[in-house]
């Protein structure tokens, strides 16, 4: 007995009939027509008896279970196609479900979890005390420092700070060597130094100091002089200083375009003399 259908015009399901060609469904379709329906007598209702269960009946309706497995033209209609996916179609007016709210979020959306506090800032404050204490080290350390390397004292195991009318005057003397240059007074300029320092600076002639004085004054503008340590050795007292000036001319004479600032540290040696004290050497570091 074979399960396959004979060719013929079937209902394909959709209301109209479509030709089955004995192994699939063609493209051939047309609506039925329906025969005017002729009026029926109204059979007599007759009592049915049960019907009679036999090995026969019950061995042909498991044939015919066994037979709704085959392959029919209803049954080769084409599966309807799941969604994309995975999940049920919504139509529209229809309630989401948790199926769409995973792609939607429409149901049981949930607030999203505070962001975590990100903890930078301790390190950020703790580079910032560093540096504020490196800042406050450096502050203290590095004048001392630099005190140290100019202090000629620090050479010098038997050398002690000059305080009181020793240091006022070996400040006056120095400051009367730099405002003799200035004024260029020749003068003044003799009277608070050594005679062995005149001689060997090789200004003992009023001309040529003069003339160096006045190249001097016209190549620097704001001299200025600060003192930075006065200490004592015996009869002997040293004065250091920095010595700030704009440069304003070369080492020719001519006038520079741009003046340029300049400094340098110098130390003056004093030894008693005439009425106080006198320069008895001069070097620049």
């Amino acid at each position: 007995m074979s399960g396959s259908t004979p060719p013929g015009w079937y209902d394909d399901g959709h209301g109209s009939l479509r030709w089955w060609d004995g192994s699939q469904w063609t493209e051939h379709t047309h609506a039925p027509v329906e025969p005017e329906p002729e009026p029926q007598p109204e059979p007599e209702p007759q009592l049915e008896e049960p019907p009679v269960v036999t090995e026969a009946s019950l061995a042909e309706s498991q044939h015919g279970l066994a037979a709704s497995d085959t392959a029919s033209p209803t049954d080769a209609l084409p599966p309807i196609p799941p969604s994309p996916g995975g999940f049920a179609p919504v139509y529209p007016g229809a309630h989401p479900t948790t199926a769409t709210a995973a792609v939607t979020g429409a149901v049981g959306e949930t607030d999203p979890a505070p962001a975590r506090r990100s903890k930078l800032w301790i390190v950020f404050v703790a580079l910032g005390v560093v540096l504020i204490g490196l800042v406050i080290l450096a502050a203290v350390f590095i004048p001392r420092f630099i005190v140290g390397i100019l202090d000629p004292s620090s050479d010098r195991p038997g050398a002690t700070s000059v305080q009181g009318a020793d240091l006022r005057a070996a400040e006056d003397i120095v400051d009367a060597y730099d405002d003799a240059w200035d004024d260029m007074d020749c003068a003044a300029y003799q009277a608070i130094l050594t005679p062995e320092f005149l001689a060997s600076g090789g200004l003992s002639d009023c001309a040529d100091f003069a003339q160096a004085a006045r190249e001097f004054n016209n190549s620097v503008e704001d001299y200025e002089v600060s003192f930075i340590s006065t200490s004592r050795e015996g009869d002997t007292i040293y004065v250091q200083t920095v010595e700030t000036f704009t440069q304003t001319a070369d080492a020719a004479g001519a006038p520079l375009d741009n003046p340029v600032p300049a400094s340098f540290s110098a130390l003056y040696t004093l030894v008693p003399g005439g009425s106080g004290w006198l320069i008895d050497d001069y070097v620049e570091q």
